[in-house]
């Protein structure tokens, strides 16, 4: 089957397959209905209020005056009056006088002293070797001793398999 074939397939079953606008049922008009008002009550007879009798009956007090607020007074101040900058005098300052350069004085330094090498293997700093040839043996490590050797035991080949002799009875 060439894959057109498949593809052409396809497409013809999910159209038949799928429904259309035209399949859907209309729902039913929308019809408004009015609210339901609960039943109306008949008015009950005027109780006075009962008070605690540990709080206090509540007294009116009238509503504060409004009162513009109040700003001080402006003043207008007189505008600045001009001053010309203040300089201070210049006071002249005498050149200066040429001094020679000062050079430290010379110290002469003690001949350095020359210290004897130290022997074949030993580094400054570090303690006397007794011995050359031992300046480094690597740790000894313990190992526990070897475990004697046993020889597997032979291979034995398993026999071959044989099919049971079949026995015809003939009486």
């Amino acid at each position: 089957m060439s894959p057109t074939y498949l593809l052409v397939l396809a497409l013809g079953l999910v159209a038949l397959t799928t429904t259309t606008v035209a399949d859907y049922v209309k729902p039913p008009p929308y019809v408004h209905k009015p609210p339901i008002k609960p039943p109306v009550k008949p008015p009950t007879e005027h109780k006075p209020p009962t008070v605690p009798y540990h709080k206090p009956l509540k007294v009116e007090k009238p509503p504060p005056i409004y009162k513009p607020p109040t700003l001080p007074p402006k003043v207008e101040k007189p505008p600045p009056v001009y001053k010309p900058p203040t300089l201070p005098p210049k006071v002249e300052k005498p050149p200066p006088v040429y001094k020679p350069p000062t050079l430290p004085p010379k110290v002469e330094k003690p001949p350095p002293v020359h210290k004897p090498s130290p022997p074949y293997g030993q580094y400054p700093g570090h303690p006397p070797v007794e011995n050359v040839d031992d300046s480094y043996k690597p740790p000894q490590k313990v190992q526990p001793p070897p475990r004697p050797y046993k020889k597997p035991p032979p291979y034995e080949r398993p026999p071959p398999y044989k099919k049971p002799p079949t026995t015809t009875d003939s009486n």
